[in-house]
Order: C-alpha cells, then sequence, then structure tokens
C-alpha cells in the first residue's frame, strides 16, 4: 500500500513539473545543446523577486488616451500576407505553492542493519587436564647383602689357675747313729729310700701334669663356643641394619659407607658413627639413618659373656 501511495504522489510531482516546463519555455526555438540537448534541472522554490518580476509581467501596461485624430479613411487593398495568430499567456502558476502542498512526508527510513551480526568469539579451548603424576614405584627392595664374616672379637683368655704350691716334704729325721748293719740290712735299706724317691717324683710331676693340661682343654673350648656364638649374634644384627638400608633418591652409587655402632647385650643401640666415609654426606646419612632405624636389635645369647659388643659394618648403595 505504501508504494502505491508514492508511486501516486510521484506521479503527480512529475507531470506537474512537465507542466511548469511548458509554460515557462520561450516561444523561440533553443539554442543547440551541446550535449545533445540532455540537461540536468533542479528545482528550488522562487525568490521573492522572481514572483515580484512575474506579477509585474502580468500586469497589464497602462496605456494613456491618445488625442483621436480625424483621419480619411484610405482605402488600403487588403493583403493576402498571413497574420500571425495571438495566443494569450494564462498565468503561471505558483509551482512554490503547489510543490509545498503536494510535497509528501517523508518518512525517516528506518535503518536495519542487515549486516550479520558478529560472530560470537570461540571460547576459548579448555586446557587439557595434565595427567597425573604417575607415583613412582618404589625401590625395590635390595637383597639383602650376605653378611660378611666379621672379624672374630678376640676375647680375652681365661687366666689358667695357679697350680697350688706342694707341700714341702718334711725334712727327714736324723738318722739315729745306728750300729753298722750286716751287708743284708744295708742292701735293702738302700733299697726302701730309692723306691720312696721315685714314688714322690711320679706324684707329685702326674699331678701338676694333669691339672694343667685340664686347663688348657677347658679355654680352648669355651673360646671357640664364644666365638660361634658372636658369630650368630652379628649375623642377626647385620640383617637388621640392612633390611633399613634405602638409597637417597635420586642419588646413584655406588658407594660404600662403613659404620661403627654399639649394641648392648639386650639389643639396645649405645651408640654409631661413621667409621669410613663414601665422600658423599647423602649416603653418609643414609647410612647412619639405617642404624638408627632399628628400634631394637636382636638380644645377644644367653650363654655369651659379654654386656655390650662394637660391630663394624660396611653398607653398600648400588
Amino acid at each position: 500500500m505504501k508504494k502505491w501511495i508514492e508511486a501516486v504522489v510521484f506521479s503527480g510531482l512529475a507531470v506537474l513539473i512537465l507542466v511548469g516546463g511548458f509554460a515557462l519555455s520561450p516561444s523561440e526555438g533553443g539554442e543547440a545543446g551541446g550535449e545533445g540537448g540532455e540537461s540536468l534541472i533542479s528545482l528550488a522554490a522562487a525568490a521573492p523577486t522572481v514572483v515580484e518580476l512575474v506579477e509585474s509581467w502580468d500586469r497589464p501596461v497602462e496605456v494613456k488616451p491618445q488625442p483621436v485624430t480625424d483621419l480619411a479613411p484610405v482605402d488600403v487593398a487588403p493583403s493576402n500576407l498571413p497574420q500571425s495568430p495571438q495566443f494569450e499567456l494564462a498565468q503561471a502558476p505558483d509551482l512554490s505553492s503547489q510543490v509545498r502542498l503536494f510535497q509528501p512526508q517523508v518518512q525517516e527510513e528506518i535503518v536495519i542493519d542487515t549486516a550479520a551480526p558478529p560472530l560470537p568469539p570461540e571460547p576459548e579451548p579448555e586446557p587439557e587436564p595434565e595427567p597425573e603424576p604417575e607415583p613412582e614405584p618404589e625401590p625395590e627392595p635390595e637383597p639383602e647383602p650376605e653378611p660378611e664374616p666379621e672379624p672374630e672379637p678376640e676375647l680375652e683368655p681365661i687366666p689358667e689357675p695357679e697350680p697350688k704350691p706342694e707341700p714341702k716334704p718334711e725334712p727327714a729325721p736324723a738318722p739315729k747313729a745306728e750300729p753298722t748293719p750286716e751287708p743284708k740290712q744295708a742292701v735293702k735299706a738302700q733299697q726302701s729310700s730309692a723306691g720312696r724317691a721315685e714314688q714322690r717324683a711320679a706324684g707329685s710331676g702326674g699331678r701338676q701334669e694333669a691339672g694343667s693340661n685340664g686347663s688348657a682343654q677347658v679355654a680352648s673350648s669355651s673360646k671357640g663356643q664364644q666365638q660361634k656364638l658372636l658369630s650368630v649374634w652379628g649375623s642377626k644384627v647385620r640383617s637388621s641394619v640392612a633390611r633399613r638400608k634405602r638409597s637417597p633418591r635420586g642419588r646413584k652409587g655406588p658407594a660404600t659407607v662403613t659404620v661403627t655402632f654399639k649394641v648392648s647385650r639386650d639389643g639396645q643401640l649405645m651408640s654409631h658413627r661413621i667409621a669410613r666415609s663414601s665422600g658423599n654426606p647423602v649416603f653418609d646419612q643414609a647410612a647412619l639413618k639405617a642404624v638408627a632405624g632399628v628400634r631394637r636389635f636382636p638380644k645377644a645369647p644367653k650363654k655369651l659373656q659379654v654386656n655390650s659388643y662394637t660391630f663394624t659394618l660396611p653398607l653398600k648403595f648400588e
């Protein structure tokens, strides 16, 4: 509907413009157009001076009456010349008022932005979740090192019992002066004194030798048994320390630390220290930690005759 109304209004305006153009066109022919008769026409409201000029043109000229003179009629042959037709010019309409009346109300065009709306910004890709760190595999427990044979502790030899001093033989009473015996009696007396001397020598020598041999056998058997018991106890103590040994994280060996520690008879740690360092304080601390980590060492065998013992143990880290 709106388009039809606009078409009718603009068509009327076009007709009025054409009529006005014909009315104001000169009677004589126009000069040749340099552009092939094509020109652009711009319409505008007439200025007040132009309106006054147009009115002055349309106003009839005041003719003053001239004196009438009697002239004799002259016969004039009618000429055969054609008379030019006379046209009455109609008053030009006020185009400004007509254009103003028929000027349609131009509605403000609603400019619709047909451009596509901006696309929403692409969502930032969510950062991929960091993979959970794989738990570090616990180091496999190192096989317990075979217990190195410890140097057998030197046990103080049990002092041999001193042999009891033999009672001094009582001095034989001085023989009484006997009458000179006969030859047979003298031979018997010599034989009896010689037998007594032999008997005394055999008794004293045999008794002393038998006593010393018996004490030596007891000492040797006691020392061997003590060494065996100490070896069994030391093996248990070394196994307890080896189970507590852990290699420091991020450190690779090989490294060997020699530790000296003292254990009481009831299995209590009394002291510990580094006897020989590996050159790396990290491994040294790991060795001391292994010894101190044993809560209770095995107790000493009952038959072992020691109150405490100092162990020297080399710990190897691979």
